[in-house]
């Protein structure tokens, strides 16, 4: 659910990027992702500093209403097309495949990419929302240029 959650606000044409980025135009980059191996949602955005609180407060925004068990239909099928063809491109992909079967031992997970997609598209709302409900904002980091640079 985790994975569903960081691909439908983050993933190629997240919620995020549509909403933050096209929408509100309050940043030029923005992304998301789930790092199992820390447990942690990652939001990166390029944002400018007077536009950061605003930015900040509708991604927040935008979280809540994934925590609430809201699932965007277009952006879950989007999704899952997209998990879809990350496991047919890793036929053609020899060190894709070694790496997803690195990081499926590692993390101890079915190293068959064929039950990765099943079990993305077994995802309900309501784990999307059990999952949403658990994120938060833990840490910010503003990288800003020196005065004059």
């Amino acid at each position: 659910a985790a994975l569903v959650v960081s691909g439908i606000l983050g993933g190629s044409g997240g919620r995020l990027f549509k909403v933050v980025r096209e929408e509100e135009g309050l940043c030029y980059r923005i992304g998301a992702g789930w790092h199992p191996a820390k447990g942690l949602f990652v939001v990166e955005a390029g944002v400018d500093p007077s536009q950061e609180r605003r930015a900040r407060r509708l991604i927040q925004a935008l979280v809540r209403d994934v925590a609430a068990g809201s699932l965007d239909e277009a952006a879950h099928r989007a999704f899952l097309e997209g998990a879809a063809h990350g496991v047919r491109a890793l036929v053609d992909d020899r060190a894709g495949r070694v790496g997803w079967l690195q990081e499926s031992r590692t993390l101890g997970l079915d190293p068959s990419p064929r039950a990765h997609l099943r079990a993305l598209g077994a995802v309900t709302p309501a784990a999307v929302g059990r999952v949403g409900r658990r994120l938060g904002l833990e840490a910010t980091f503003a990288l800003r240029p020196r005065e004059g640079a």
